[in-house]
């Protein structure tokens, strides 16, 4: 039944001129089979783990999630695609509508890119064409309804361990082309593309006053120009600007270097002509001629490259002359900085197609070819990377790698949000490594600036004893830093010695950060010495005086003189920064616990005795707190202050954070909850936040809310009635983590039930689907919950679109962060022992050198 309903919605798009229907839909049904019996794409995609949708897509914005805030985010009019590009070097969504070659910023626009075929001297406009799409992530296909089997695979070499490789500004398209007939067909295949050098974004035309809409192409093509070339058999077309390219280089702001489009001639086989349009379009095209013999199938690669070397940040980056910082992209350190090398990088992609794609596969292999897992895990395992290609930067100095929260949230390695993802950590360990020397060494450093933080939403709310928290220093000393910077507008970069781009709240206060900096320097250590058998106490050694230093101050500042554990000030003051709490709290309590053990025993590697005893007497202090906030029903209370007078019974799926990563990262250390009260509060958690969640308005699994009452009773708050993506996939792992380790089967079905949720709304196709592929959010709600801030309005009938359209304002944050906390179920399922032999794998030694204002020499 499935597969006729799909085979009819193919025919009404690709039915051939004087086709019945019934015909349509029998040979659409047949492709369908034949690809359901190969398992594979033409480009070799496996289609039960593969994520797949037909284009152009047929989902009106009625039925697809939108942003639900009031304040200005940006917003999908359709559907996302996967990226191409590097780590540190994207590029764009695979239709080149959306792109990403501004760092940090998203340019939705016209399509810079056209893709065409000719069969038999009959023209197609891909772009028109219907097809289907399967993605799994680096990899991407398209597959078109032509008279031939047509499809293009799209990557870029993305592998996890290839460190130089996933860094290349590249993409790779493989053309392939089948004739299934008795007779020879000819085929041409042509790609044009606009030379965007010299291209900055602007604000679109909608509401340009809009801080955070919609950003288009200033087309700056003044100087634009292309040349053809020749080198043995490769043949392609370059794209340059007229000038001192040094100079363009090292000051332009707007897109500067070199793009090449490279493929290989193949003599007597195809023939590839570089045509040009004229000047004013601003285009080169690359055709390929070929004549496909019968039954003759090809597969044939076009490399395009961006050499652009330099991350340019500004405080304004629609104002090419806006001041800022520039610094060498990673790539740079296997090519030089000249931005001249675009040819080179292209012709070398083409020369290593071949062994990348088998990397990815292989790869990608120890997942799909896992009969432990089911098809919709292993597809958002993949998929969910995309994220940290799409929004990351890489610097080539020292090596550091940083990705933003969302696009929306424009601050790099957002600590409390990083904390959750494991994927980073499991496939690309020494960026974890850094990123924890980044925190390190910024803990003990200070930013007296004062400045104003979220004064339009709380200035008013907080206690008069807690006003001054919000004019404040930027950053204070023995603090964790919230993020590494951003591009917000308060002009603090990434990796330029300071830190908390974030204005939204004061994070210096917050009471969650530190315990999870050690949380996380603990996993990291305890991991590697999993994979590797090595025990890292060099790491340790570097890292220890800023966990210590973070931890006291903590204590100093905020934790209660008895108990040392930190208290909640009555004010947003963790990672829900919008749930404002009095007194205790079980996330952060069982993080103080677990980072206590961690800290001892890190002390205890290093010889710092006195402290480690420190740790364990604050150890033995605190714990008797969590017995003070379990409820008899079954789960630890959201908050209670210290003599008990005020007790919040909501129910938190996020309660006992720190207990999984003592679960996860022992070493030798106990958790912190007894098995008994975790197993019951999960299974709480499950019933409640989970089945009573979705049950409003008769869903299927929706994952867990984040806050709910004793009884199921909606939390009416704009945090509390989400579900954010990360919590709930971390308490899947949690799930299935205890599950294992008790022999619960019960708790392994709590959490793949969670886990199908998070599919169910983000991936599948079904009723419930809100249809957030490539664009995760933070944090979506049941359309039938009441919005939080109404009275009988519903989450589904929440955003009128400038037409009038009612649309469903169900999600927030879209590419998120945290949701790469699915990295950490696949961790629990093979307890912590990733099957890759990635892991001795070293990025060489930081330069030690600092990014540079423009126009400075280097």
């Amino acid at each position: 039944k499935d597969l006729l309903n799909k085979a009819r919605e193919d025919a009404k798009i690709n039915r051939k001129e004087g086709e019945s229907l019934s015909k349509a839909v029998i040979r659409n049904a047949l492709k369908r089979l034949y690809y359901n019996f190969c398992k594979t794409t033409p480009g070799g995609l496996p289609t039960g783990p593969a994520y797949e949708r037909a284009m152009p897509d047929k989902i009106s914005p009625q039925a697809f999630g939108h942003e639900k805030v009031n304040y200005p985010m940006s917003d999908y009019p359709h559907l996302s695609n996967l990226p191409v590009g590097g780590l540190g070097a994207p590029v764009c969504e695979v239709d080149y509508t959306t792109c990403y070659l501004k760092a940090g910023h998203m340019i939705q626009d016209s399509s810079i890119r056209k893709l065409s075929v000719e069969i038999n001297g009959k023209k197609y406009s891909l772009k028109e064409v219907a097809c289907t799409y399967h993605a799994l992530y680096p990899l991407s296909e398209r597959t078109y309804h032509l008279p031939i089997p047509f499809s293009i695979l799209q990557f870029s070499p993305i592998i996890p361990g290839n460190y130089q490789a996933s860094s290349l500004p590249v993409e790779i398209i493989e053309i392939i082309a089948e004739n299934p007939t008795n007779k020879p067909i000819t085929v041409t295949f042509t790609i044009s593309q606009e030379n965007i050098l010299g291209w900055y974004p602007k604000k679109g035309k909608d509401d340009p006053k809009d801080p955070n809409g919609v950003l288009i192409w200033n087309r700056q093509n003044e100087g634009n120009y292309s040349e053809t070339f020749k080198d043995g058999n490769m043949t392609g077309v370059i794209f340059k600007k007229k000038g001192n390219q040094k100079d363009l280089v090292r000051v332009g702001t707007g897109l500067a270097g070199q793009i090449a489009l490279v493929s290989i001639n193949v003599p007597g086989k195809i023939e590839i002509t570089p045509v040009f349009s004229k000047i004013e379009d601003n285009t080169a095209t690359l055709k390929f001629s070929l004549v496909l013999q019968p039954k003759e199938k090809i597969q044939h690669p076009i490399a395009i490259a961006y050499d652009n070397p330099f991350y340019n940040f500004q405080y304004d980056a629609t104002d090419p002359k806006s001041p800022g910082v520039r610094m060498p992209k990673f790539y740079t350190r296997f090519y030089d900085k000249t931005g001249q090398n675009a040819q080179k990088i292209a012709t070398d992609a083409l020369n290593n197609h071949k062994t990348w794609k088998q990397q990815i596969i292989a790869f990608q292999e120890t997942v799909t070819k896992d009969p432990e897992l089911p098809a919709f895990f292993k597809q958002a395992l993949l998929n969910e990377i995309y994220v940290l290609a799409e929004t990351g930067i890489w610097e080539a100095d020292q090596g550091r790698f940083a990705y933003l929260e969302s696009i929306d949230y424009k601050m790099y390695n957002t600590s409390d949000v990083n904390s959750y993802t494991w994927a980073i950590l499991a496939l690309f360990p020494e960026l974890e490594k850094k990123d924890l020397l980044e925190l390190a060494n910024l803990v003990p450093l200070s930013d007296p600036r004062r400045r104003w933080f979220g004064t339009d939403r709380w200035a008013n709310i907080p206690p008069a004893e807690w006003k001054h928290l919000y004019w404040a220093p930027v950053k204070d000393p023995g603090a964790v830093c919230h993020d590494l910077g951003g591009l917000l507008g308060e002009g603090i970069f990434p990796f330029t010695n300071t830190c908390n781009e974030f204005n939204w709240s004061n994070a210096n206060m917050w009471i969650d950060l530190a315990p999870k900096f050690a949380l996380r320097v603990w996993r990291y250590y305890t991991f590697m010495l999993e994979q590797t058998g090595i025990p890292d106490k060099d790491f340790i050694q570097t890292v220890y005086p800023s966990v210590k230093t973070a931890l006291d101050t903590l204590e100093r500042r905020w934790g209660d003189k008895e108990t040392h554990v930190p208290i909640s000030k009555g004010i947003p003051d963790w990672t829900y920064d919008t749930i404002a709490g009095e007194g205790y709290t079980p996330n952060v309590v069982t993080q103080w616990l677990g980072a206590l053990k961690t800290a001892a025993a890190m002390a205890t590697i290093v010889k710092d005795h006195n402290t480690a005893m420190k740790y364990w007497i604050w150890y033995d202090a605190g714990k008797p707190v969590l017995e003070k906030l379990w409820n008899p029903k079954g789960y630890y209370n959201a908050f209670a202050t210290p003599d008990g007078s005020k007790v919040n019974t909501n129910i938190h799926s996020d309660m006992l954070f720190g207990d999984f990563y003592m679960r996860m990262s022992p070493g030798g250390l106990k958790p912190v909850v007894p098995n008994d009260k975790a197993t019951k509060s999960l299974d709480t958690i499950y019933k409640i936040n989970g089945k009573e969640w979705s049950k409003v308005g008769n869903h299927g699994p929706l994952g867990l809310v984040n806050l709910r009452g004793p009884d199921g009773e909606q939390n009416k708050t704009e945090q509390g009635d989400e579900g954010w993506t990360g919590t709930m996939l971390l308490n899947a792992a949690y799930q299935i983590k205890l599950g294992k380790e008790t022999n619960n089967p019960k708790l392994i079905q709590n959490g793949w039930d969670i886990v199908h949720g998070f599919f169910n709304v983000v991936y599948s196709h079904s009723p419930d689907s809100q249809h957030w592929f490539g664009r995760t959010p933070e944090g979506y709600v049941n359309p039938d919950d009441i919005k939080y801030d109404e009275k009988q309005k519903k989450y589904k009938e929440g955003k009128i679109l400038k037409n009038g359209t009612v649309v469903p304002a169900t999600g927030r944050a879209p590419k998120y962060m945290r949701a790469l906390a699915i990295w950490a179920i696949y961790a629990a399922l093979k307890d912590n022992k990733i099957p890759l032999n990635i892991y001795n794998v070293k990025i060489s030694e930081p330069k030690d050198a600092f990014p540079l204002p423009f126009g400075t020499e280097k």
